[in-house]
Order: C-alpha cells, then sequence, then structure tokens
C-alpha cells in the first residue's frame, strides 16, 4: 500500500535474529524510537503437540514447571531474564535457539515450549505444534521503530500507511483469532 501511495520512496526491511536481536544497537548499526501501537495481540505457549498443555484450552502466564526453549546469542541473558520477569519461567536447557524458526523447531521435537503472539498459530503453524493462549490478558503490541533524528514526512506517510493497513484489513489479519485446537 504504501508503495502505491509513494511510488517515489525506496522501502528497505531488515531482520534481526532472536539471538542477536540487540546487537545492532549495542553496535550503534541502530538506535531506536518506538512509534505508535498498530495493534495489540493476545500471547500464549507454542507446545509439543503431545504435551500435557496441549490438550488445554488455555494456561496461565504464572504457571510452574514447564521446560522453555533458550535462546542462544548475546540476547539470551535479556531473554531469559524477561522471560522470568513477565511469565516467571525459565529455560530449563541450553538448547540456544537463534531465531523463531530455530524456536519452532525445538518445540516440534519436544525440547520444551515457547511463549508467542497468537499470530504465531497463523503466520508459523508447525506441524507437532500446538498454540495455547494464557487466560489471564498477557499480550504483545506491536509498533514501528526507527532510528531518531529521521522524523521526515516520508517516515510519518510511512506510519500512517501502517496504521491505516491495519484498519482496512483489521488485526484479524495479522493475529490469530480463537485457537484452532486441533494438532498441526
Amino acid at each position: 500500500m504504501f508503495r502505491a501511495r509513494h511510488p517515489e520512496c525506496e522501502v528497505r526491511a531488515r531482520e534481526v535474529h532472536l539471538g542477536d536481536v540487540f546487537g545492532p544497537l549495542r553496535r550503534d548499526e541502530l538506535d531506536l524510537v518506538a512509534g505508535p501501537v498498530l495493534l495489540t495481540e493476545p500471547t500464549g505457549l507454542i507446545v509439543p503437540r503431545d504435551h500435557r498443555i496441549a490438550r488445554s484450552s488455555s494456561i496461565s502466564s504464572t504457571a510452574t514447571g514447564i521446560d522453555v526453549v533458550s535462546i542462544g546469542g548475546p540476547a539470551s541473558a535479556y531473554w531469559h531474564r524477561y522471560l522470568d520477569e513477565t511469565w516467571h519461567i525459565a529455560p530449563a536447557r541450553p538448547i540456544g535457539a537463534h531465531t523463531f524458526e530455530d524456536v519452532l523447531t525445538a518445540v516440534a521435537f519436544g525440547a520444551g515450549v515457547h511463549p508467542a503472539g497468537s499470530h504465531a498459530e497463523l503466520h508459523y503453524p508447525r506441524r507437532g505444534t500446538v498454540y495455547v493462549p494464557f487466560d489471564d490478558g498477557q499480550g504483545h503490541a506491536w509498533r514501528p521503530v526507527w532510528m531518531p533524528g529521521v522524523e521526515t514526512a516520508r517516515l510519518q506517510a510511512f506510519v500512517r500507511t501502517m496504521l491505516d493497513t491495519v484498519d482496512e484489513l483489521g488485526a484479524e489479519h495479522y493475529v490469530a483469532g480463537p485457537p484452532n485446537r486441533s494438532p498441526k
């Protein structure tokens, strides 16, 4: 939609791996400003299909005794602290996933579970996994980020286009609806 509205602009996207999500910031490659919330979504756990939690319609975000797939790389200490502070869960084994695909593969092979937004069920279906939502309203907020000092008319137009697109398509286009309880 943005390219149609502003064909004179070049859009570049950059993927940052889960295991090094803060590396570009630490190396001064990025310094970010958070923009407006585009959408919010429920959060839950991605679990192996044969895990005891997979049969549940939901789970408390403070459930105990859950093995979580660990994140490797420079961001591991941050992620593990975040998991502990947010959901009071900690990795039990040093798997060291570096990408979300690594996480999904580890979960599918029974190495543990991992928190994710409901969009994971819609956009990252994986044979052998099931998404189980938290029952207490834990959620993610998604927002654009950009480098400080570049708040130009083009950037404002890009953010406006993102907001318009979410309004036009609806949040349901991006995040999953009610969980699909059938095994994938």
